[in-house]
């Protein structure tokens, strides 16, 4: 295909894009976020596409701009991370309600085998480990992060137009924060998996405040490497030492 040609079809796409894009309505979306009946205060709840973050009332409300399609992350402390992909009705409706027992589905009867501990190194397939990536890495990897240099790939007609497109839609972006959410999910379980008890012994932490802190240690930058290697020691002392932080923060 001729440059002229690929330079019509590609501001042909981009046109195409931002009509679109521009067509969605953004809406103020007002709701409540309840447990067991009961309102939930305290709720944090993002906006993945356009970055919004807001935190429910003492009455569990709250108000947050989106567009259909958009995906809502909910984060309470006393439950995993969820996302709520916005449909029609959920706008159509005045308010809102969000009930978090609802979120989880429960499953009779399954049986699940473990074979984790069989894999193509194991079975002498390749000669080296190979590092598994998760639900979220490999949708990332398979939507491609553009980058402006990939222009000149595309005018020379060897680069697809799915990674432009992506990153114009915004797909992209959400796919990092999905990524950025489940890796703070994994961290939050490690924790409470393996340092629970160690918390509240040590540092004399009821239930309440330990999710809480547990929220503010999975947002420090250090814990993922941290949990990754599994030092158990170096841990210990990061946790003593952000739970003194974290109490001065909250005394502010």
């Amino acid at each position: 295909m001729p440059v002229n040609a690929n330079c019509f079809l590609l501001i042909f796409c981009l046109g195409f894009l931002a009509f679109n894009l521009n067509a969605q309505e953004n809406r103020l979306l007002k709701g409540i976020v309840t447990i067991n009946d009961e309102v939930a205060s305290d709720v944090i709840i993002e906006n993945l596409a356009s970055g919004q973050r807001i935190v429910t009332d003492e009455e569990g409300a709250f108000a947050i701009n989106g567009s259909l399609g958009d995906s809502l992350s909910v984060a309470h402390a006393d439950n995993k991370f969820f996302i709520l992909v916005l449909s029609e009705s959920d706008f159509a409706s005045d308010l809102l309600k969000i009930d978090l027992n609802q979120m989880s589905i429960e499953l009779d009867d399954v049986i699940v085998e473990d074979f984790s501990h069989i894999n193509a190194y194991d079975l002498g397939i390749i000669d080296h480990p190979v590092e598994i990536p998760t639900r979220y890495e490999r949708r990332l990897y398979t939507t491609g992060d553009f980058k402006m240099i990939h222009l000149l790939s595309i005018l020379g007609g060897s680069l697809q137009l799915d990674p432009i497109i992506n990153k114009i839609s915004g797909r992209t972006k959400r796919m990092k924060r999905y990524l950025k959410i489940e890796r703070l999910s994994e961290n939050l379980d490690f924790l409470k998996e393996h340092y629970s008890s160690y918390i509240k012994a040590s540092l004399e932490v009821e239930d309440a405040e330990l999710n809480r802190f547990l929220y503010y240690l999975i947002e420090e930058t250090n814990i993922a490497e941290l949990t990754t290697q599994n030092q158990d020691n170096q841990l210990k002392f990061f946790i003593q030492d952000h739970w003194i932080r974290y109490q001065e923060l909250i005394a502010e």
